[in-house]
């Protein structure tokens, strides 16, 4: 068996990793080892797929394509890192619609009003005006209707439904209207 000092300091890496609980002393120590532990595989996994660390974003994204292809994360983890990395190509007009195309509701629309609305232009997410386009109060979101769909009607109530209000930029915490 070749000296440490022959061992690349690769291999030394991965020796120290081979039996993690050789390292530990008491009792007290396993929590710290097990960070250190878990840091050291990640690296030791970085240093064997890059020889170092990724050195763009092609490289970090086949180290994700790979941890998933073997296991290491999920495949729902790995389609959020995938995301994370395609989001950050994207500006704010990929996304949002420009505010002359916006398509709002009105605090006093009937369910039925806002139902046409959201079927005809498809969207999941309406500005919730007052007066016009400049006086946003909240964002009723498309799926916080559904349960209207079911009951009567008349509990509807555009005010209980939006549950952004904008001016005190807090949730309401609750799905339902």
């Amino acid at each position: 068996m070749p000296s440490g000092a022959e061992f690349t300091r690769d291999e030394r890496q991965l020796n120290q990793h081979e039996n993690p609980n050789d390292a530990m002393s008491d009792d007290n120590s396993h929590s710290s080892d097990t960070v250190n532990s878990k840091k050291g595989f990640f690296s030791l996994l970085l240093s064997q797929l890059f020889h170092g660390e990724p050195k763009n974003r092609d490289e970090l994204l086949a180290l994700i394509r790979d941890s998933g292809q073997n296991d290491l994360i999920d495949e729902d983890t790995r389609d959020m890192l995938e995301g994370v990395m395609d989001i950050a190509d994207q500006r704010v007009r990929d996304i949002m619609i420009p505010r002359s195309q916006m398509i709002t509701l009105k605090r006093n629309q009937t369910l039925d009003e806002c139902l046409d609305v959201i079927i005809e232009s498809a969207h999941s997410r309406f500005p919730v005006i007052s007066e016009d386009k400049d006086h946003i109060e909240g964002i009723l979101m498309a799926k916080d209707l559904l349960p209207f769909m079911r009951s009567d009607a008349e509990a509807f109530s555009m005010e209980k439904c939006y549950g952004r209000r904008l001016s005190s930029r807090k949730a309401s915490g609750s799905t339902a209207c």
